[in-house]
């Protein structure tokens, strides 16, 4: 490779990485796992509660990250405008795009869902995004959402 090449390469790669920096500032991510378990309040007189989750707690892991138009208790979970899907060699890697122009409340809500639980996390995105494009890498379990 001769001297002009190398700078040219420096430069794609100093501006890629510009872009990736300013990517991850608007990068909005869900914890990987929680530990969650279930109990019945009130076992009638007689019974024994059994279960795979009775009375502990077990690990469940992150399976998607979505937005909701306000508080998740509300229940207006958003669906993607549109999915796409990559394949490389590599890895297959999800990308749904959500917009949220036509929202109905005032905020929108990160929402993150786990593995076999029936707990979600959730906190206010900041009012300053109207787009976001969600990544997921099934293979690794990475989940990330990129908004602007």
């Amino acid at each position: 490779m001769n001297k002009g090449n190398w700078i040219i390469t420096l430069s794609l790669m100093a501006l890629a990485g510009q872009a990736c920096a300013t990517q991850e500032q608007n990068a909005f991510e869900c914890p990987q796992a929680i530990q969650a378990g279930w109990q019945v309040s009130d076992v009638p007189s007689g019974w024994q509660m059994w279960g795979q989750y009775a009375r502990t707690e077990h690990t469940h892991n992150l399976v998607s990250l979505t937005f909701s138009d306000g508080p998740v208790e509300e229940g207006a979970l958003l669906r993607p405008q549109s999915v796409e899907i990559q394949q490389d060699q590599a890895a297959k890697v999800v990308e749904e795009s959500y917009d949220f122009s036509d929202k109905v409340n005032n905020q929108i809500w990160q929402v993150c869902l786990y593995a076999d639980s029936p707990v979600m996390l959730s906190r206010p995105l900041p009012q300053q995004y109207s787009v976001c494009a969600v990544r997921s890498i099934p293979q690794d379990g990475s989940i990330k959402a990129y908004c602007k």
